[in-house]
């Protein structure tokens, strides 16, 4: 049974066939839904490595997981070594990493992600270490002094020094006097060019005073302090006064000294971007007070771990990383700087950092027929994970042998010829053998990446009809995607990660008829066997817990009724029949809204339809039908599903409204 492109009639791409084939006729009892995992928080500490790079532990907190791993995301030239297998995790993460060093001149990002997995989905929590660049040695070129000489009444001078590859520097007095100095001698960012002022009081001696300052420069490996003085002229006559009481007498008063009050102290921060949207991001805080000797940062409520308020440089940046809002309203942030002086003077500065929740868009929906596909499809993007969770049904007797019906979860195929699926497929015979068994169809979960033909997905213990199955799609970084589909009755699943580059426009959950509608049911062409008419199947496909992410981009939403030929088929291909030979074969019900869509579901018949719904005749696909890469005979052609993955099933005896195939032979 082979199986070309899947893709809505209404693009008109060949429908998919499915490999594998299972079911069961009695349904079975639905075991509780595995709730969503979710990824609370993860950092590291210290998220902030010297160019030595050193070691971080990295902590995260996760919610409904059974699994946990580390993955590394990004590249550089330097190692990083973490243990990245997977282990169990249920509510708390702990690894460490060590980052080599940085060689080169430029700061280096290290991008990590911790993936928390359960039976039915997969959440992925990214986070940063940053690494200082290695810095040159830092120099004082220069050292220069207006006026470097002052005279004994003091007064004020303007230090300008020339500075090369330093972070901060730093005044110091050296020299000990009985005049007054004054200066700031705080750590502070140093650019090229670094000035300064400092006053000087009166010199109270009859001799010159010397006053000797350090100016030192600093970066992350290196120091330097250059020395420089300042002159003060010797006192050359006291100021008398005579006393009246006291002919004569002169009585010697010192010149007042002036002393200059300490520098106010600032605090500014800036919080770039302010808002953020529901997918969260990363936010810059640049903060500096340059009179400031201790400072710190507060958030509320807390955003990083450790410490709050947190130590911090008084002129310094910190970047951290806001995970995506899954709340119902929006996530708000007070985030304060505070600095204190030497002389006590403090000063604060407040910002608030917003994140938006997410708005489900409102877009219009509209009804059409596809010769294949039945269901819901959006359009918008791009998606970048969806999953839902059906029922699997049975197929009913008067099913042919080349009859088939297949459930699945997708992202594109609908608007272009990409395409990344998984799900549940059902057919009337062994396709093993593609011999008819009587009161007989075969059940198979299987995934799919166009161009490529189905693979086999093969769960333990066997997928039953009347079972509910959840399947998830994710991205888990770069064009890595996570495929998972669960049995949520039997609580048992098949997980892989394959590489997948599509543009991800549409997100799909769908009932469809697989096969090549360009090829007649009894031949096979070059995507494979040809669409035969959709095995009746019951009861209804129920469609529950829909999960789309990106629902706020969502553009449109099509309303998707499957209608063939009810006519004998013979050697017509299915989308060489006109339009006035079409009714409808599977159709969804009917939803509101996309917020009613991803909240309620909505379930799929066979049989009936929306007599209003737009025809989209199969002819429009025909032009941009894609050959697969894999030759016929290469790929599920001539690879069949083990025997071991395959579960025959009872048929269902029902009595179905509606009959789409003459079933002229090969009738269970």
């Amino acid at each position: 049974m082979t199986r070309a492109e899947t893709r809505r009639a209404i693009l008109v791409v060949p429908a998919m066939s499915f490999l594998v084939m299972f079911g069961l006729a009695v349904p079975a009892a639905a075991s509780p839904r595995v709730p969503a995992v979710q990824v609370m928080s993860v950092g590291a500490a210290p998220r902030t490595l010297g160019a030595a790079g050193g070691q971080v532990k990295v902590t995260g907190r996760v919610r409904n997981a059974t699994t946990c791993q580390l993955k590394l995301l990004s590249h550089q030239s330097f190692p990083v070594v973490y243990a990245n297998n997977t282990r169990p995790c249920t509510s708390n993460f702990a690894a460490n990493v060590t980052v080599g060093a940085n060689h080169s001149h430029a700061r280096r990002t290290v991008a990590l992600a911790l993936i928390a997995r359960n039976h039915t989905s997969v959440f992925v929590g990214r986070f940063y270490v940053s690494i200082a660049p290695a810095i040159s040695p830092t120099t004082i070129q220069s050292i220069g002094l207006s006026p470097a000489n002052v005279p004994a009444a003091g007064g004020v001078i303007t230090v300008t020094g020339t500075i090369t590859n330093a972070t901060s520097c730093q005044l110091k007095l050296l020299s000990h006097q009985s005049f007054p100095v004054v200066y700031a001698n705080n750590t502070r960012t140093c650019p090229i060019v670094f000035t300064a002022r400092i006053t000087v009081g009166a010199n109270p001696s009859h001799v010159p005073r010397t006053v000797a300052f350090a100016l030192t420069a600093r970066n992350q490996s290196s120091s330097f302090t250059g020395q420089f003085y300042v002159h003060l002229a010797a006192r050359t006559s006291l100021a008398t006064t005579t006393v009246p009481s006291s002919p004569g007498t002169t009585t010697t008063v010192p010149p007042a000294v002036t002393t200059t009050a300490p520098p106010a102290v600032t605090a500014a921060l800036a919080v770039n971007p302010g808002s953020l949207p529901a997918t969260g991001g990363q936010v810059n805080f640049v903060y500096s007070s340059p009179n400031g000797t201790t400072c710190s940062l507060s958030s509320s409520p807390t955003i990083w771990t450790g410490a709050n308020p947190t130590p911090v440089n008084c002129n310094g940046s910190y970047q951290a990383t806001i995970p995506a809002n899954t709340a119902q309203q929006p996530q708000t942030w007070t985030v304060v700087f505070s600095a204190t002086g030497s002389h006590g003077t403090a000063a604060t500065s407040t910002q608030e950092l917003t994140e938006q929740t997410v708005v489900v868009a409102n877009p219009t929906i509209n009804p059409y027929w596809s010769a294949n596909w039945s269901g819901y499809e959006t359009d918008g993007g791009p998606f970048t994970s969806v999953s839902g969770t059906f029922t699997v049904p049975s197929l009913t007797t008067g099913t042919n042998c080349d009859q088939e019906t297949s459930e699945w979860v997708g992202i594109d195929g609908a608007n272009s010829s990409d395409l990344i699926q998984a799900g549940i497929d059902e057919q009337g015979s062994d396709p093993n053998t593609g011999n008819c068994t009587n009161g007989k169809f075969w059940v198979a979960s299987w995934w799919e990446i166009l161009p490529a033909y189905p693979t086999p997905a093969p769960i333990p213990g066997n997928v039953s009809a009347g079972d509910k199955v959840t399947v998830t799609l994710a991205e888990i970084t770069g064009t890595t995607w996570s495929i998972t589909i669960t049995d949520d009755t039997t609580n048992q699943s098949y997980t892989t990660d394959q590489n997948y580059t599509g543009p991800g426009n549409s997100a799909e959950w769908i009932v469809e008829s697989p096969g090549d509608y360009n090829t007649p049911c009894d031949a096979t062409g070059n995507n494979g066997p040809g669409s035969c008419p959709m095995a009746p199947y019951s009861p209804s496909v129920l469609w529950s817990a829909l999960s789309l992410p990106a629902a706020n981009s969502v553009t449109q939403i099509d309303n998707l009724t499957c209608a063939q030929p009810s006519a004998p088929w013979g050697n017509t291909a299915l989308g060489n029949f006109p339009n006035s030979d079409l009714s409808p074969v599977s159709s969804p019900s009917t939803v509101d809204s996309l917020a009613d869509l991803l909240a309620d579901g909505f379930n799929v018949s066979y049989g009936g339809g929306d007599s209003n719904s737009q025809l989209v005749h199969s002819t429009r696909l025909l032009n941009t039908a894609i050959t697969p890469t894999i030759a016929p005979g290469a790929g599920e052609g001539s690879t069949h599903l083990s025997a071991d993955s395959l579960h025959p099933q009872t048929l269902l005896t029902v009595n179905v409204p509606l009959s789409t195939t003459s079933r002229e032979s090969g009738r269970l």
